[in-house]
């Protein structure tokens, strides 16, 4: 995610320290600008979407609904039989 922050930073930058509405090619940086930070919005709302999802399978953790359950297994070792939880 660096690199698509860098990017949309930069270009904003620019925007904020150097161009006017007056300077030669305001459009094309404009467009630029506007696409650069599109995608970083589409990367900031995947990682957002992970983020709420990973919470909701942490969530069933907490509240005892495990993907799995663990079974007794019994080793039969000299004579006796152990068990493992």
């Amino acid at each position: 995610m660096p690199f698509f922050c860098c990017h949309a930073e930069a270009a904003l930058r620019r925007g904020l320290q150097e161009l006017v509405w007056s300077s030669d090619g305001i459009d094309s940086y404009t467009k630029d600008a506007v696409d650069q930070v599109r995608e970083l919005d589409g990367v900031l709302t995947t990682i957002k979407d992970n983020v709420a999802a990973t919470v909701q399978l942490l969530r069933g953790f907490e509240h005892g609904h495990l993907m799995f359950e663990r079974k007794v297994c019994g080793i039969a070792l000299g004579g006796r039989v152990w068990f493992h939880v």
